[in-house]
């Protein structure tokens, strides 16, 4: 871009190329967007998640065990076989359930008052909306492009 050093850039996902903020402005692949003493930021964002959620459930005993304990009580006689047959057979059943769903995030960034060349009032938004949205990256780079935008109006003043 230029010889200076660029203090945050981000590569977008939307296909407009790298973004660059400079002491001077952005550059959007390229194409330069100078500050004004009106530049401003606005940037929110919220990663993705997975949510999971577990949750057990209780089947109403269906009556085996008993049933079962009563015809091995009929065969063999034996209370203590009878009662193992209706514990191992009988009574309700519980099932563990996972439900996991993905939560998409999104990251917004408006930069607005630029200048290209000299028509003023350029604005340049950014918009990113998924499970892997890069909020992080972005979050850098508006807060290099706003301590940029206040060292520009602490000069231009």
């Amino acid at each position: 871009m230029d010889a200076q050093q660029a203090l945050a850039r981000f590569q977008a996902k939307d296909g407009t190329g790298t973004w660059e903020v400079f002491t001077w402005g952005i550059a959007v692949n390229g194409e330069r967007y100078h500050f004004t003493r009106q530049s401003h930021i606005v940037c929110a964002g919220l990663p993705g998640r997975t949510e999971r959620r577990v949750y057990q459930t209780e089947e109403k005993d269906d009556g085996f065990g008993a049933m079962a304990a009563l015809a091995v009580y009929q065969e063999t006689g034996s209370l203590s076989d009878a009662g193992l047959a209706a514990w191992a057979l009988g009574g309700s059943s519980i099932s563990t359930h996972v439900d996991t769903r993905e939560i998409p995030g999104n990251v917004t960034l408006s930069i607005g008052h630029l200048r290209v060349g000299r028509s003023r009032g350029h604005s340049l938004r950014y918009r990113e909306d998924g499970r892997w949205v890069q909020v992080d990256a972005i979050q850098h780079f508006a807060d290099a492009t706003l301590a940029a935008i206040r060292a520009y109006r602490a000069g231009a003043l």
